[in-house]
């Protein structure tokens, strides 16, 4: 009835390559993405949040070792609302919470003993526990590359119900405007290590585009 009707039939042999066509469109696509640097919200949250992440910093002051990890306003908005967000909606989030800096604060004692109540008596545990939860927040702040201090505003202690060998958690918030992060310094000093401070030199980091 049609005279081209048998050219509706595909051979097993036209099967085969249309499948390696399609293959090959698709391995194009995957590469091409992934040359252009960007990443899917689920990767950009895994790329932020891995040991070696170049959003890390590491020191060794004393006894201590800390890692301080930038915690970018892009990366807040997709923790809190999740992978699957509108990208409409993650742009204004982002546009919102921008001018105060976020990060993390870790840090763990090389010795033994440190944050074990039996070894340091009741008094000289509850002492510790205040000054990590409240009065700790004035030994950190942050220089700008003008030598302004900027204060540290927002300050959460999570290590309060950690492991004795666990690292202590801390976020930490400052008031500054993006354009003035990078140069900046933070500076960690006080109780932990009287005689000595730590210092965070805050870079450029290029961050990858997220692709929604």
């Amino acid at each position: 009835m049609f005279e081209d009707e048998g050219n509706l039939n595909m051979s097993p042999e036209n099967t085969t390559m249309g499948n390696i066509k399609i293959w090959i469109l698709m391995l194009f696509v995957t590469t091409v993405t992934a040359c252009d640097g960007s990443l899917s919200p689920e990767e950009y949250v895994k790329w932020c949040s891995t040991p070696d992440s170049p959003l890390v910093q590491k020191k060794k002051t004393g006894n201590f070792e800390l890692n301080l990890r930038w915690r970018p306003a892009s990366l807040l908005v997709l923790e809190r609302e999740g992978v699957e967000m509108d990208k409409g909606k993650f742009n204004t989030m982002v546009s919102e919470m921008s001018g105060f800096q976020h990060f993390r604060l870790g840090i763990r004692h090389l010795g033994k003993g440190f944050l074990d109540r039996k070894a340091m008596g009741d008094n000289a545990y509850q002492q510790m526990m205040y000054y990590l939860s409240y009065h700790m927040q004035n030994d950190i702040y942050m220089k700008t590359a003008s030598d302004s201090l900027v204060t540290c505003q927002a300050f959460h202690f999570e290590g309060m119900h950690h492991n004795v060998g666990a690292d202590k958690a801390f976020n930490l918030g400052f008031d500054l405007p993006d354009s003035l992060r990078v140069g900046a310094s933070i500076i960690v000093k006080g109780k932990l290590f009287p005689s000595d401070s730590a210092v965070f030199e805050i870079k450029d980091i290029p961050l990858p585009q997220i692709n929604f």
